[in-house]
């Protein structure tokens, strides 16, 4: 059986920060309202081209923004490596969305991801043996 923990404050604190840069996002990259893209007929039909347009990734950041603040809160249950492991998806693209951005919305990402980095380090370190533990 998985352990169970309560979640921590790192997580627990995370959807207003995640709520700020979801919208400044919307507002910077200029995403629309519904997003659809296209799954081809086979995994070998994205080009690389479409995997770098800002669009596109500001919109997948911004649905991984949604579930990640969606499993912070404290009635959700989930586990140690989905957290983290997502905190970290979400940093690597916002990486590569600031380049894109203003200094107002560039100070807004990186202060989501000084937060999405402790997060993902308290609940890494949540548990000694590096095992998975369930948070709730």
């Amino acid at each position: 059986m998985i352990p169970r923990l309560s979640k921590p404050s790192a997580l627990l604190e995370l959807p207003p920060v995640l709520a700020k840069v979801y919208s400044r996002l919307r507002r910077t990259i200029d995403v629309p309202d519904p997003f659809s893209f296209s799954l081809g007929e086979q995994i070998g039909t994205v080009t690389e081209k479409q995997l770098a347009d800002p669009v596109e990734v500001a919109a997948f950041t911004m649905r991984k923004l949604q579930l990640l603040s969606l499993i912070a809160q404290k009635e959700v249950l989930t586990t140690s490596d989905i957290v983290a492991g997502l905190c970290i998806e979400i940093v690597r693209s916002l990486n590569q969305l600031e380049g894109y951005c203003g200094p107002e919305a560039v100070a807004d990402i990186r202060a989501a991801r000084r937060d999405l980095k402790i997060c993902a380090a308290t609940v890494t370190t949540m548990h000694e043996s590096g095992g998975v533990v369930e948070l709730k």
